[in-house]
C-alpha cells in the first residue's frame, strides 16, 4: 500500500510538472455547432470543481443558495481567504493525486475550505488552497507551480472577477460534444425567455444579451450578459445529488456580466431574475461587482434549484 502510493504521488508530480511546463501550448479544443454556429470546449483534468463533483454533492446541509452554488465551484468564503488570496490559477490548476473512493475526503461545502495554517481573519495569506484536504478529512493532495503568472486573468479572484455557471448533463444520454450543444441551447432559452434585446450576431465570438432586471425600488435595470463560444472548460464527473446523482458531462462558463451605464439594480435582483425559470441543468454564481454598485471583497451571489 505504501509502495502503490508513492508511486502514484510520483506519478502525479511529474504530471504536474508536465501539465505545468506544457501550459503554453494549451489543451486540445473540440468544435460543434449550435444554431450554425461554432462552439467549442477544452477537457480540464485538473482544479477544484472537478475534484469536488467527483462524487455527488449532497446540497441539503446548505441552506442558501449561495452556500449551494459556492459548494458546487468549491470556493471558500472570502473572509478566509481575503481578495488577492485565492486567483483562477489556484482553483482550476491544481494537480490532484487519485486516491481510492473511501479515502476521499468529505465535503459539505465553503465551511470545509478554511486554511489549515490560518484559522480564518484578515491576515490569512495561504496563496493555495490547503483547504483541509491534507488534514482529518481524508488523503487527497494538492499540489500545483503556484508562482505568479504572466497572464493578469489567472492571477484574478475568481469570485469577484469573474461571474459562473456550471452545466450538468447526463453520459447516459449525451457525448461531450451533444451536452455542450445542450447547456448552449439552455441558456440561450432562459437568456430569450427574458425581456431583453439580443445584440450579438452569428459569427461574432460571443453571444450577446442585454436583460431587463426587475428592482424593488428603481423599476427595471437593464444589465449586459455576453458568453464566449470558445473555450469553455469541460470535465467528467457526477451531478449534485438533487439533480439525480448521475454520471454527468460538466462545463464549466464564464460569462461576463456588467451593468449598463445608468441602471440601478443589485446582483441579489439579477439572480432572482436568472432563478425565476432557471434550466435545471444550470448553476449560476454571480460576481458581487456585476451590478451597478461595483461591489468588490464580497461573496457572490449563486442559484441552484
Amino acid at each position: 500500500m505504501i509502495k502503490s502510493t508513492a508511486i502514484r504521488i510520483a506519478l502525479t508530480i511529474a504530471s504536474a510538472a508536465l501539465l505545468h511546463g506544457c501550459a503554453g501550448m494549451g489543451p486540445p479544443e473540440f468544435s460543434t455547432q449550435v444554431e450554425g454556429v461554432n462552439v467549442s470546449y477544452r477537457p480540464r483534468d485538473t482544479g477544484l470543481d472537478r475534484w469536488i463533483n467527483a462524487q455527488p454533492v449532497d446540497l441539503s446541509v446548505h441552506e442558501t443558495q449561495t452556500e449551494k452554488a459556492m459548494a458546487l465551484f468549491g470556493y471558500p468564503k472570502l473572509s478566509w481567504y481575503p481578495e488577492g488570496r485565492l486567483t483562477y490559477k489556484n482553483t482550476t490548476q491544481v494537480a490532484i493525486i487519485e486516491t481510492p473512493l473511501y479515502m476521499r475526503p468529505t465535503y459539505g461545502g465553503p465551511g470545509d475550505l478554511k486554511p489549515q495554517s490560518h484559522q480564518g481573519g484578515p491576515n490569512a495569506a495561504d496563496s493555495i488552497i490547503t483547504a483541509g484536504l491534507g488534514s482529518g478529512n481524508g488523503g487527497l493532495a494538492v499540489l500545483g507551480a503556484l508562482a505568479g503568472m504572466s497572464a493578469a486573468g489567472e492571477n484574478a479572484d475568481p469570485r469577484t472577477t469573474w461571474s459562473h455557471f456550471l452545466c450538468y448533463k447526463s453520459q447516459a444520454d449525451f457525448d461531450a460534444s451533444a451536452a455542450l450543444q445542450s447547456c448552449w441551447s439552455d441558456w440561450l432559452g432562459q437568456m430569450r425567455s427574458l425581456p431583453h434585446q439580443q445584440v450579438d450576431k452569428p459569427g461574432q465570438g460571443s453571444a450577446k444579451f442585454v436583460i431587463e432586471v426587475p428592482t424593488a425600488s428603481q423599476g427595471n435595470g437593464r444589465v449586459g450578459m455576453s458568453l464566449a463560444r470558445s473555450r469553455t472548460e469541460y470535465f467528467q464527473g457526477m451531478a449534485p445529488v438533487q439533480m439525480g446523482g448521475f454520471k454527468a458531462h460538466i462545463f464549466h462558463f464564464y460569462p461576463h456580466v456588467w451593468a449598463l451605464p445608468g441602471n440601478s439594480f443589485t446582483v441579489e435582483d439579477l439572480v432572482a431574475e436568472l432563478g425565476k425559470n432557471k434550466p435545471a441543468a444550470l448553476v449560476y454564481l454571480i460576481a458581487g461587482k456585476a451590478d451597478s454598485r461595483n461591489r468588490t471583497g464580497v461573496d457572490p451571489v449563486g442559484v441552484v434549484d
